[in-house]
């Protein structure tokens, strides 16, 4: 997969494509912009092309959760390098996902290993962007489940802002696969992920 190419998403209706070309052209040339709208979700995305990938990994974890023309915007790839299947997470990024897990309060399997395969596929920028509104909603007037009986918990609510930012094909690993990624084996949540707080069995 390139790697200068990012997924942008959560921007307002006004912002166009000189609005992103200007604001991502702070960090080197932009080979191109394609503007597009969330069929699953009520949210504007945009592919960005970076002319070089050292330019695109700066500006995603640079702007990552910035506020751009009063809406918080967040940055990933568009669909995940396969190669990182293989080389999995860093001793660091692995700490990462683990302070993640310990402060949504989510110790189940499937959670879990979504939260570590958003690190591995997404970047810790984007974890750490979408954990910080999490937080900001949760402690505010918080978010409401759907069927209105109550207020999401805090993993309740990073998750359900982290399916809006998503790309399509983001989404359908993280969410609809539960983050079981290619050639999954139960095992590999521990092999794989070396973070199983508690072994639940609902896969």
């Amino acid at each position: 997969m390139a790697r200068e190419i990012l997924y942008v998403s959560n921007f307002a209706e006004h912002v166009t494509e000189d609005h992103l070309r200007e604001l991502f052209g702070q960090f080197g040339d932009v080979d191109h912009i394609e503007i597009g709208d969330s069929l699953r979700f009520d949210v504007r995305n945009a592919l960005v092309t970076m002319s070089a990938e050292k330019s695109a990994t700066k500006a995603m974890h640079t702007l990552n959760g910035t506020t751009f023309e009063d809406r918080y915007i967040y940055i990933s790839y568009p669909t995940p390098d396969p190669k990182y299947y293989e080389m999995g997470l860093s001793a660091k990024a692995r700490q990462n996902a683990e302070a993640v897990c310990n402060t949504l309060d989510e110790h189940y399997r499937k959670q879990v290993r979504r939260i570590h395969t958003m690190m591995l596929v997404c970047g810790y920028s984007f974890v750490e962007a979408v954990l910080k509104e999490a937080k900001e909603i949760y402690e505010g007037d918080g978010m409401l489940t759907l069927d209105g009986s109550r207020k999401r918990t805090l993993g309740g609510v990073f998750f359900q802002l982290a399916n809006r930012y998503y790309s399509p094909t983001l989404y359908s690993l993280i969410y609809s696969r539960g983050g079981k990624l290619p050639g999954y084996k139960k095992e590999d949540d521990r092999a794989f992920y070396h973070l199983i707080l508690n072994p639940h069995e609902d896969v």
